[in-house]
């Protein structure tokens, strides 16, 4: 199974993943979005099980469930992935070439 995302809730995965427990105040101050956006972000990604909620009100915070993570598959459009095939190129520790999205996992 695999969960489609929106760019937003992209960056908000990408915060909460990068901080650990984040509060929706953080997030509202580092994505520039409203409280209410926020929490309809939270609570879709929540019911999706992408996130958990932790503690009571007023001291909640929002982490990623890490089961979850591996099924999610960002949805890149077509002719961005051509630009990062074309123009990103990594050569691992191994010698490996990895080239486009490859590369960046």
């Amino acid at each position: 199974m695999y969960i489609c995302l929106m760019k937003i809730e992209q960056k908000l995965i990408g915060i909460i993943s990068k901080k650990g427990a984040t509060t929706i105040d953080s997030l509202v101050t580092q994505l520039n979005i409203s409280r209410q956006y926020a929490h309809i972000i939270v609570k879709k990604l929540i019911e999706r099980g992408t996130l958990k909620k932790m503690g009571t009100p007023p001291h909640v915070f929002y982490s990623v469930d890490n089961s979850i993570t591996s099924s999610i598959k960002i949805v890149i459009p077509y002719q961005k992935e051509l630009f990062l095939n074309e123009h990103f190129l990594l050569v691992d520790a191994l010698g490996n070439k990895l080239q486009g999205l490859n590369a960046m996992q």
